[in-house]
């Protein structure tokens, strides 16, 4: 897998001149940076949830998980190298996947309802899905997974931002049966490196 391209920064005032024939360096700040954001969401479903129903905050009224500010400026581009995924409830072990656009997705966004996305509506928008290996939870705390690299999880993700906008939307499915106590919390951790 391609590894992104890191540049190094110049003394300017050693460097060149700019008299000089020589190809000058633009860096732009923040290059390389990496920053983690948090999305947190009471999940409300009264009953189990199913293989392919959506994690969301409502039942009628669903939103997709938004990481606002999470490239360094409008329109800007990254790698998500790492997503950290934290249930509330203890010993709850499914397999989730995040899928990762651009702009809020169309879909059905509403809790504990089958998905239908990535829908060909959002093709423009879409960049790929997050895996996540079973949750698990070692002793009496809380369900947790996490997705790297060094995982199937599909990560780095490289993404763009649209114009306008520095978030990123996520669409969260289970990919197995499972009960989650109602009300308790889904935290999802995306780590980015900003370019």
């Amino acid at each position: 897998m391609a590894q992104p391209v890191r540049l190094e920064t110049i003394d300017h005032d050693s460097a060149m001149d700019d008299t000089a024939d020589a190809v000058k360096v633009i860096l732009v700040a923040g290059s390389g940076v990496l920053k983690t954001i948090s999305v947190t969401k009471a999940l409300i479903a009264a009953s189990g949830y199913t293989a392919n129903d959506v994690l969301s905050e409502h039942a009628s009224q669903g939103t997709s998980w938004v990481f606002s500010a999470i490239a360094r400026i409008d329109g800007a581009a990254g790698y998500i190298t790492k997503a950290v995924v934290i249930s509330q409830s203890e010993s709850v072990t499914p397999r989730l996947t995040a899928y990762v656009f651009k702009a809020a997705p169309t879909s059905n966004l509403n809790d504990n309802v089958a998905n239908t996305g990535p829908d060909a509506a959002d093709k423009a928008n879409y960049l790929g899905p997050i895996n996540f290996d079973a949750l698990e939870s070692l002793g009496t705390t809380d369900s947790t997974a996490t997705a790297t690299p060094n995982t199937a999880s599909g990560l780095p993700l490289a993404f763009d931002c649209a114009s306008g906008v520095d978030d990123l939307f996520l669409l969260v499915v289970t990919r197995d049966d499972f009960t989650q106590t109602t009300g308790e919390n889904l935290t999802i951790h995306l780590t980015v490196e900003q370019y």
